[in-house]
């Protein structure tokens, strides 16, 4: 009882600090709204893009892990649970993006329409009624999947019903799929489309790796916090995080991949319609942040994994040696 009263106790602290820490944005938010109102939306996509992709990536883990299995899902499967169960909120702070389209988006203004033909060639697309539309597709799509998962693995923690392994298993595997698809051209339509000139076709996946990895690095620190209380005190173990470790390497890789690809394919093509896209993300500074991301997004967890692989090998090969096995 003294345990589950300082856990509570200790929860109401980080309750605490995180209505503070939201209040101070949401005060600061509107300031930004005051001072500068082209800076404040686009700010605020960048924010929401950020947070919506945690929920999406915790959604798309959930669905993998049933359609694959493993054991490096059982215990992270109610972080992630929890953390898509965030996109009803999320679709809620949509709002200020949609209120904020002619700022942010250049083809919702009709003269910029009328003297650009490379804009009116998409405005079949490219249409704020349209816009509005998928919107909430992409929403309904993602919140029932949300929903119904965990409602199932709720579901089966009170009856233990094998049966309902098999349900959401058939759930996940075609929903894999659909959510990659309404990921990859929500991710099109809110971000890729601030320039209506400039394509890409892995531009979407890009952004989907990119979310898995946001999800698996915050679901691993909640991991670390959680560690030393129950249930998790002993059940969780040190193959657990190398798995999680491996499967962050995993996607980590694709993500370098699919970056390079793009980078690669863009500049060696040297088209005026492309290469403007990788000009102005290479000056001002911006070039500093590129290599940060070379350095300690990829290259940096890529030897530390290496080393992990050398130390869990060393390790194996000793125990093997001396138990003669």
């Amino acid at each position: 009882m003294i345990a589950f009263a300082n856990q509570g106790s200790e929860m109401e602290r980080y309750e605490q600090v995180a209505f503070f820490v939201g209040l101070i944005g949401v005060l600061a938010s509107i300031a930004g709204f005051v001072i500068n109102r082209q800076q404040f939306f686009q700010a605020y996509l960048f924010s929401y893009v950020f947070w919506l992709g945690m929920a999406l990536g915790c959604l798309g883990l959930v669905m993998l892990n049933h359609v694959v299995g493993g054991k490096w899902g059982l215990v992270i499967r109610r972080l992630l649970e929890v953390g898509s169960l965030n996109l009803p909120m999320m679709m809620a702070l949509i709002i200020p993006v949609l209120l904020g389209l002619g700022s942010l988006y250049l083809w919702t203004h009709t003269d910029a329409i009328a003297h650009d033909e490379a804009i009116q060639k998409k405005t079949g697309y490219l249409n704020v009624p349209f816009f509005l539309i998928r919107a909430i597709i992409y929403f309904a799509i993602w919140c029932s999947y949300a929903f119904v998962l965990s409602r199932l693995s709720a579901a089966q923690d009170r009856g233990g019903d094998a049966n309902l392994i098999d349900r959401m298993r058939t759930i996940s595997a075609p929903g894999l799929v659909i959510f990659t698809v309404s990921t990859t051209f929500a991710f099109i339509d809110w971000v890729m489309s601030l320039e209506p000139h400039w394509y890409s076709t892995i531009y979407g996946l890009m952004f989907l790796i990119g979310q898995v990895l946001q999800a698996l690095a915050f679901v691993i620190a909640v991991l670390i916090l959680l560690s030393d209380r129950e249930p998790l005190r002993t059940r969780l173990t040190a193959q657990h995080f190398h798995d999680l470790g491996n499967l962050m390497l995993a996607f980590t890789v694709l993500w370098a991949y699919l970056s390079f690809s793009q980078f690669l394919i863009i500049w060696a093509g040297n088209l005026p319609e492309e290469i403007p896209w990788y000009l102005s993300r290479l000056r001002g500074g911006w070039n500093v942040v590129a290599v940060i991301l070379v350095l300690f997004h990829f290259a940096l967890l890529y030897l530390l994994q290496i080393c992990s692989f050398h130390h869990t090998y060393t390790i194996s090969d000793h125990i093997r040696t001396e138990y003669r096995i």
